[in-house]
């Protein structure tokens, strides 16, 4: 593959292979107009009818859940970067344990095989076209590859559209070192500061087992793959207890006792 390239380009470094996040499909926006704007017959039209809705990509917010304040009175306005709360997605039958446990694999292969911090990444709902299995894209690990052409034009179905799980936004991730002081100077505040994507214990006690349980059974297979020191496996439950820990204090921190008046 290398020989491919003019001699001056042939270092190997990291890549992204990227693609192009589809807006999650028509009825899934007018499902969401239906249920979370307002009821007006009129309004609800003119939301079906701006184009603006039709860039919905739908974040998942396992870690929050509207009050019943907000369930009572909040009503939304806009399809992009949708937020669906966890109690919403309860209350369409969407299989949380198993975004949970999605959400997991994707962290731990960011954490541990990609080696970043996933600084204020998203997980989002969103489609993608249906491929031709005879002519799907090769990825850049086939070595195997000859050089082709993919018409699109005959092989993509922009209207089959799978929904999946996507994580993008990566700009302000940064690399890490399997080091203890990366894991709290770094993984940790990443987690807590990013919105909402992540279940934690106080919101949903089952969905964290299942998410932390299934991050640390895939950091593990990760790590192992990679032939790393022992004394690293220890890191991804480390990072979940410090999550933990954290999470608790800053819950139990009270603003109005820390706010200092001058004299």
């Amino acid at each position: 593959m290398l020989q491919r390239f003019p001699a001056g380009h042939r270092t190997r470094k990291p890549l992204f292979t990227v693609d192009r996040i589809l807006p999650v499909p028509q009825q899934t926006r007018e499902a969401l107009i239906d249920l979370y704007f307002d009821q007006d017959e009129d309004s609800q039209q003119e939301a079906r009818d701006d184009m603006e809705n039709k860039d919905c990509l739908v974040r998942t917010y396992l870690g929050e859940r509207e009050s019943a304040e907000e369930q009572e009175s909040m009503v939304y306005s806009s399809l992009r970067n949708f937020p669906l709360r966890l109690n919403m997605m309860e209350d369409n039958g969407l299989d949380t344990a198993a975004m949970a446990k999605e959400t997991a694999v994707g962290l731990a292969i960011m954490h541990w095989q990609a080696k970043i911090d996933a600084m204020d990444v998203e997980f989002v709902l969103g489609s993608s076209a249906t491929w031709d299995h005879h002519q799907q894209p090769v990825l850049f690990h086939d070595l195997s590859a000859k050089p082709h052409t993919v018409k699109a034009s005959k092989t993509v179905n922009l209207k089959r559209r799978p929904v999946h799980l996507w994580i993008f936004d990566f700009d302000k991730a940064s690399e890490i070192n399997f080091t203890i002081h990366d894991v709290d100077a770094k993984l940790v505040p990443a987690f807590l500061g990013n919105d909402p994507y992540y279940p934690m214990p106080h919101v949903d006690k089952e969905l964290w087992d299942g998410f932390s349980g299934t991050y640390i059974m895939a950091s593990e297979i990760i790590l192992r793959n990679n032939k790393v020191d022992e004394d690293v496996l220890s890191l991804p439950k480390r990072f979940l207890n410090e999550v933990v820990r954290r999470a608790e204090e800053n819950r139990a921190w009270d603003e109005a006792d820390n706010i200092l008046f001058a004299d």
